[in-house]
């Protein structure tokens, strides 16, 4: 048993997704589809704009098939970067 742990059991899907929406609510973001997948997807995106070959982050991420972390999560955040609506204002700037 782990310190401050009620329990040596390992925390399962269900309760990383109520943990990541209660700490999103009490950020402020209530009401807002957020989910341990966010993280997941986010940190993928994030980790591509910023440079990081993509062997490394599937092994963080834990994808097997590098066609779906490419297909949806780095080829459409980097559309997203070259679209002309980034020249309009209406894209946050990324790293790609």
């Amino acid at each position: 048993m782990w310190k401050n742990h009620p329990t040596s059991e390992r925390i399962g899907p269900g309760a990383i997704s109520r943990t990541v929406q209660e700490r999103a609510n009490a950020a402020g973001f209530d009401g807002m589809p957020v989910s341990g997948h966010s993280l997941r997807a986010g940190h993928a995106t994030t980790a591509a704009m910023n440079g990081a070959p993509i062997d490394r982050i599937a092994a963080q991420t834990r994808h097997r098939d590098l066609g779906t972390l490419l297909n949806h999560y780095i080829g459409p955040a980097e559309a997203m970067a070259t679209t002309t609506s980034r020249d309009l204002g209406l894209c946050v700037p990324t790293g790609f």
